[in-house]
């Protein structure tokens, strides 16, 4: 009889632990997985497009700055892809619902942000440069769904670029757009000879960022 008793409360006991158990990590991990699979998902996409791009930089022709992005005769701020891994990156993409845009940033946005006189001229575009389209699912003209100016990407691009000293990747959030900015680094002693200083008044050398390629993503229904 005490046997059975002593049975009875062992087992009793370890269902008890076990579904404490249970009860105390189920709720708690099921959310942050579903949320971290999506937001991997975003920028594993992302990835695959700067990949492309960082190509282009990398490639050695009389391309410069956004020229690489934007080939002459192309759409004027639309990306045409054109090879075989930027037609799946930009596939990717669509398949994703997401709608996304390109900016071009030089190092000079190390500098002080210059006043509003510059960025009425058209060279105030000349440190950030975009938005490029590169999925299109929805007219950007309207208001409710235009990506920032460039000149609202300043802070973030310079915060951006002073992080690729210790790091590949910077997001942030801005105008109801995901941002995700990577580097794009003196790959070649090539690149040297047109970018020999930083913003910052610094010499450059192999493998610093002479510039940041940002992408601006968000959502859209199927």
């Amino acid at each position: 009889m005490r046997t059975t008793i002593g049975v009875i409360a062992i087992v009793g006991t370890v269902s008890f632990v076990i579904g404490a158990a249970v009860w105390a990590s189920g709720p708690v991990h099921a959310q942050p997985r579903e949320k971290s699979s999506t937001v991997t998902r975003e920028v594993r996409v992302i990835s695959a497009l700067n990949d492309c791009i960082q190509q282009r930089f990398k490639d050695v022709n009389e391309g410069f700055g956004m020229a690489r992005v934007l080939k002459p005769g192309n759409t004027a701020h639309r990306f045409r892809p054109e090879t075989v891994r930027e037609v799946s990156a930009v596939r990717d993409l669509e398949q994703a619902h997401l709608q996304v845009v390109f900016y071009l940033v030089r190092r000079a946005v190390l500098r002080p942000m210059p006043g509003p006189g510059y960025w009425d001229q058209q060279r105030g575009r000349g440190i950030i440069k975009g938005p490029v389209e590169i999925t299109t699912f929805r007219s950007l003209d309207s208001s409710n769904d235009a990506p920032p100016r460039p000149r609202d990407l300043w802070d973030d691009s310079q915060r951006a670029m002073r992080l690729f000293g210790a790091s590949e990747s910077h997001e942030f959030v801005n105008s109801g757009w995901k941002f995700v900015a990577r580097p794009v680094r003196a790959s070649a002693e090539i690149c040297l000879r047109c970018h020999r200083t930083g913003g910052e008044g610094t010499a450059l050398e192999l493998g610093d960022a002479i510039g940041a390629a940002i992408y601006g993503y968000r959502p859209v229904r199927p």
